[in-house]
């Protein structure tokens, strides 16, 4: 009989004469986005007199940005992002002074075209889009390109948690010495009241002691073999690294007559950690107006862009968000820019 019933059945799907019911898809929300973003890319782009309008990047946000590539009435190789309309007043306040800032700041924010609502540039919208066309806006502005992955690294993430991003700072002498001068200056009331009290020398001019304790805290990066270091041990180089620091301050304190075991251990502990507090900042942080930069904010290139930051804060432009994605730079001259200044306040 189940057979018989099977078989029947088999025939009549042969032979179309039951209906097979497709199962029903689910529509993923962020395609459907990015479609209608695709559609509404182009014919703005086709009302802006541009070709070669491609998708570059979205953002993370259901509703936030679409960013497309672009060639203009120029031949100029164009951005053109849509929007939110709510994420257009930063654009237009930085299209506005950007003409009037000094050339050390303006060279860190883009040159930007046109800031528009959408419904004044679609004369007439398609019913696709007709309902979202109110809440958007387009930003033409000059193509700038993704940050090369070191540098990525290096504003993205601390000395501390980033192996690529302490190699960058331990290979920057100059990063390096402002952060030891800066430990040293905060704790040199610990480095004097050890000496004194703990060293069987009474020759030590006090100059010259925080001097060689500069010069052998800085032998920790540059006299290690770090990749055979790391090789060899099952810790990461940011544990290594600050091992090197405590084993150097213990030599200082042997040299400074220094033999009590738990003081040269407290001061060890003590420099050691507040050169690793330094090094758990971002060079650039997302907040700049909060927050302070990391040591890699000495490091050329990012210290041009940290001044700039720090000025347009003084002008009461706040830039905020400043991730990697938001940063990027310019392929001509290497200077970096702020790219999202929808998140200016």
């Amino acid at each position: 009989m189940a057979q018989s019933f099977i078989k029947r059945l088999y025939l009549m799907l042969e032979n179309e004469k039951t209906p097979v019911i497709a199962p029903i898809k689910r529509l993923n929300p962020f395609d459907v986005r990015k479609e209608k973003m695709d559609m509404i890319a182009q014919l703005t782009g086709k009302q802006l007199g541009m070709a070669d309008v491609r998708f570059l990047s979205k953002s993370t946000r259901l509703f936030g940005a679409y960013t497309y590539a672009a060639v203009d009435k120029n031949n100029e190789n164009v951005v053109m992002k849509i929007q939110p309309a709510n994420e257009l007043e930063g654009y237009r306040k930085a299209r506005q002074i950007i003409s009037r800032l000094p050339q050390e700041i303006a060279i860190h924010l883009p040159t930007i075209y046109k800031v528009a609502m959408l419904e004044d540039i679609l004369h007439t919208i398609p019913d696709e889009i007709m309902n979202d066309a109110p809440d958007l806006g387009v930003i033409v502005m000059e193509r700038l390109e993704e940050l090369p992955g070191n540098m990525f690294d290096m504003i993205t993430s601390s000395p501390k948690s980033s192996d690529q991003s302490l190699q960058s700072f331990l290979n920057d002498r100059e990063a390096f010495a402002a952060i030891i001068d800066d430990v040293i200056a905060k704790k040199i009331g610990l480095i004097t009241s050890v000496i004194n009290r703990y060293s069987v020398r009474k020759d030590i001019d006090i100059d010259s002691a925080i001097e060689k304790l500069r010069m052998q805290i800085g032998r920790s990066a540059f006299t290690t073999d770090r990749k055979k270091d790391l090789e060899q041990s099952s810790f990461g180089l940011f544990d290594i690294f600050i091992k090197q620091v405590m084993e150097e301050i213990d030599l200082w304190c042997l040299g400074m007559g220094i033999s009590d075991k738990s003081a040269r251990n407290n001061i060890a502990r003590q420099l050691s950690d507040a050169i690793a507090s330094a090094l758990g900042k971002r060079a650039v942080p997302k907040e700049p107006k909060t927050e302070k930069a990391g040591p890699l904010a000495r490091t050329k290139g990012i210290k041009e862009l940290i001044n700039a930051i720090n000025k347009l804060i003084e002008m009461d432009i706040e830039p905020s968000d400043l991730h990697g994605n938001n940063i990027m730079i310019r392929p001509d001259s290497g200077e970096l820019v702020l790219a999202d200044l929808g998140h200016f306040g």
